[in-house]
Parts: structure tokens; sequence; C-alpha cells
């Protein structure tokens, strides 16, 4: 299949998919914290790794490293561990978070590619923005934020990490027993028009 330059009369190019014979996992090891990511690469070459990239940090407006590292790997399985020097480190699943969108609160894409209308993150209604204190009139500039009646300053928000559209949508369908959610969270419908803050659902929680 590999060796494979036509089909018929049309010319054809095999090549191996750029992202499913790869895989991807995180080792968290604090005596590395230091190290720069093209060292570290170096050392892990022999055992498939091709990337290694840092989690950083942001506190006050600056970057700081973290211990935790996240290793591409030239192969669809993941070893169990990697050794660097002397250190064995285990290495665990990469769990990317989900892509969305914080205009229309939906997932599946972001602000710039986004169609929908200005979606409140605290009520799931429409032609306001909290973040920026926008009323219904669409009037910005007051010295205070306002909001409407119903939506509060302190309820909860959708892109929290802990909101439960969010684990289930970055750790995978199924991944969380369907006995630990409100049942309006479990229905199909609940959430495509406006996802995915539901405060009486919240109020179950």
């Amino acid at each position: 299949m590999l060796k494979l330059e036509k089909i018929g009369n049309i010319a054809v190019k095999v090549t191996p998919h750029r992202t499913l014979n790869h895989s991807r996992g995180v080792i968290s090891e604090s005596e590395f914290q230091r190290d720069l990511e093209e060292d570290l690469l170096d050392c892990l070459k022999d055992q498939k790794v091709i990337a290694v990239r840092r989690i950083t940090i942001k506190r006050n407006n600056q970057n700081f490293p973290t211990k935790h590292l996240i290793l591409t790997f030239n192969t669809p399985v993941l070893p169990k561990s990697v050794k660097i020097a002397y250190i064995n480190c285990p290495v665990r699943h990469f769990i990317p978070n989900p892509l969305r969108c914080f205009k229309c609160q939906r997932f599946g894409h972001t602000i710039t590619a986004c169609r929908g209308k200005q979606i409140c993150a605290r009520c799931s209604l429409p032609d306001h923005d909290p973040l920026r204190g926008t009323s219904s009139l669409g009037v910005t500039g007051f010295t205070t934020p306002r909001y409407p009646s119903v939506c509060s300053p302190f309820e909860f928000l959708p892109f929290f990490s802990f909101c439960f559209f969010f684990l289930p949508s970055r750790v995978g369908e199924g991944a969380l027993h369907e006995k630990l959610l409100p049942l309006c969270l479990l229905s199909a419908s609940h959430g495509q028009q406006y996802t995915p803050t539901c405060l009486p659902c919240v109020a179950t929680l």
C-alpha cells in the first residue's frame, strides 16, 4: 500500500497520518523543572519521543514553568514510562481541554469562528455580557457592572473547570457516572441552545 502510486489513471501519494500515528502523554518530575525542552528531547529521542512541551502557569501576567511535561511519541501506543538519566518517569495520558467559544458558550469552535449571539455566561440569556457590564440595550461604560435580576455576579460559570458540561467533554463520554449529573444535564436537548449554564441544575449540585 505504501508503494502505491496510481489507482487506475489517477496518481496517488500514500503517507502516514500526521496525528493518528502519534500519542501524547504527561510526565511530572520536579528534578527536571529547570531543564530546557530541547535538552530533554535529546535525551528522549531514542524512546520515540518527537516533541517535548512544558506546561506553564500564568500569575500576575507572567508565565512560570511547572514540573509537568507533555511528550509526543511517534507511536499510537503510549508507553507506561520513560527513562531520563537515572529516573524512571511514569507516563499519564494527556487530555486536552475541549475546543470552546466564550461568546456563545458552546463547544466545537472558537470565538473567531462564532456565528452565534453573545450569550451571558451566568444566566444563558442573550444581549448582555456580565464580564463587561453591558446592559440589554448594548450600552457600556458603567462605573459598576449591571446585571439582569437573574444574573448574579457570583453564580456558577460554564467555563469553570468543574462544570459538568466541561468534564464529560474533556475526559470523553461515559467517563462520569450518570448518577453524578442532574437529570436535565442528561437530556440531549439541554444545553444545545444556550450551553451550559442552568441555575436550577446548579442548585441541585
